[in-house]
């Protein structure tokens, strides 16, 4: 199902049953910290 436009959101890939490796593991890291710099005074959650 598609999200709402007004909805943001970031597809990283993984591999199913499998710990991430670094370079996954930081592009999350860089999302989360992205989207909190971005929305820390407004109480948004992720």
């Amino acid at each position: 199902q598609d999200l709402p436009e007004t909805i943001p959101y970031l597809k990283i890939c993984t591999i199913g049953h499998q710990v991430p490796d670094d370079d996954i593991s930081f592009k999350y890291q860089c999302a989360v910290k992205g989207f909190l710099k971005e929305h820390k005074d407004n109480g948004e959650l992720f």
